[in-house]
């Protein structure tokens, strides 16, 4: 037997384009879309393999010096050669295979990769492998429809894959042990450089509160943490002045009469501060909530006040100034 050569076929496998061939034959180029193997799901399909199972074909490659170049089936692969080497099954072991292409006509990189893919659709891609198969797909000239049309994808589904092209490493590796979900993943890395482990900051803190609250009844959640927008003013309501006899509102007074009006942050703050010593710690539950919800509130609205100044910087857009004039009125800014 020829090594890495179709010398290596042994026979045929049922059909005519299938056959028999040693995996220590197989040349793994590092083409292939998959770079996390779950071990867990490997040790499966060697026990699989071991015990007789069907091994479905791996799809390879002629090389241009005459080697068998794998396309598709690297698990298989892998498994197959672990269970050799531990002396599960023969040394002489061979794998059912396919041509991908022939000497005379050798199938594109376009090709190679939309067929590595599909292949890989019985044990899922990470989010990161399945980006950075659709940015060499990209490479080639394709469109993202062009793309989505041969993976069988949806255009929003590649659209948004591609952009966690663009994720910097500790926002890939949060994504990877499931600190923030794919959709949390994409957004962030939309951010620009330099400025990503912020917003990872941010949606890792608003994960944990969703997930401490989750499961936990809703009008338990609502005394927790309540909306801030809908809290009325803290301490003695605003006076008002009585009304006036009868005899007299034909000449109303030239006064103006005092409105109540929703108190700002720094008078909200000062006005917990002042009944705080007033209460034992920990004695006020509702107090302590509504304080963090404020501070909570706070924050947001100064991180609102950042995005839509950085989206209109010249203060021209009358509807976005509008929206942080109403944010600094929260934070208690007067212009």
């Amino acid at each position: 037997m020829g090594k890495h050569s179709l010398d290596g076929v042994t026979g045929f496998a049922g059909r005519k384009e299938h056959f028999l061939f040693f995996p220590g034959d197989i040349v793994v180029d590092g083409s292939n879309t998959r770079t996390y193997f779950n071990h867990e799901k490997l040790t499966e399909l060697k026990a699989h393999v071991v015990a007789g199972g069907i091994v479905p074909p791996l799809v390879l490659r002629f090389g241009a010096d005459g080697t068998m170049i794998l396309v598709a089936g690297e698990r298989r692969l892998r498994a197959v050669n672990s269970a050799i080497q531990e002396g599960s099954i023969p040394k002489d072991y061979a794998v059912p295979i396919t041509l991908a292409d022939s000497k005379k006509k050798p199938m594109s990189v376009a090709d190679m990769i939309c067929l590595n893919m599909a292949e890989n659709s019985s044990e899922p891609l990470i989010a990161m492998d399945e980006a950075k198969g659709y940015e060499r797909l990209e490479a080639t000239g394709m469109s993202v429809q062009d793309i989505a049309n041969r993976v069988g994808k949806s255009h929003t589904h590649v659209y948004n894959r591609l952009k966690l092209v663009s994720a910097e490493p500790e926002t890939v590796k949060a994504l990877e042990t499931g600190e923030i979900t794919v959709k949390e993943a994409v957004k962030i890395a939309q951010v620009e450089p330099g400025k990503q482990g912020k917003a990872l900051v941010t949606a890792s803190t608003e994960k944990a509160a969703k997930t401490e609250t989750r499961g936990r009844p809703k009008a338990e959640v609502k005394a927790a943490v309540p909306d801030a927008s809908r809290i009325g003013p803290i301490g003695p309501p605003a006076t008002t002045m009585p009304p006036e006899p009868a005899h007299v509102q034909d000449n109303p007074p030239t006064e103006a009469k005092p409105k109540s009006r929703r108190m700002s942050w720094p008078e909200i703050e000062k006005e917990i501060r002042n009944m705080t010593p007033m209460l034992k710690k920990g004695a006020n539950a509702q107090l302590e909530g509504m304080m963090e919800a404020y501070q909570d509130t706070m924050s947001h609205a100064a991180n609102q006040i950042k995005n839509l100044v950085a989206m209109d910087p010249e203060s021209e857009n009358e509807h976005i100034q509008g929206a942080v004039l109403a944010y600094k009125n929260v934070l208690g800014i007067k212009e």
